[in-house]
């Protein structure tokens, strides 16, 4: 008689379906992990610097995405909604520095 802790068949070498299991190109893991960093960014800012957060976002969104485009194609796409985009970091620099010092002491 079989124990019941021995498996009746061996567990396939492939995982299962899931789309965060199916395998992708390079190409394709490095815009994934792009795009998950600026969620994270995105939601840490959020949670932060909630209106000046807003105030990007609403520059962002009001852009016509050829001129993003043009603006990227020149390497130019640090002045893409600059005003707004610093003042996010510089809120959100500041909430770790508080962070830090609490920490810290």
């Amino acid at each position: 008689s079989q124990s019941n802790n021995t498996p009746t068949t061996l567990p396939s070498k492939k995982p299962p379906y899931h789309p965060e299991y199916t395998p992708l190109s390079l190409s394709e893991n490095f815009l994934l992990a792009k795009i998950h960093g600026a969620n994270y960014n995105l939601c840490l800012a959020s949670a932060v610097c909630p209106d000046r957060t807003r105030r990007l976002m609403k520059c962002w969104n009001g852009l016509d995405p050829q001129w993003v485009k043009m603006m990227e194609e020149h390497e130019m796409e640090g002045y893409v909604c600059l005003e707004e985009r610093e003042a996010v970091e510089r809120c959100v620099g500041l909430g770790v520095q508080r962070v830090m010092k609490d920490v810290l002491g």
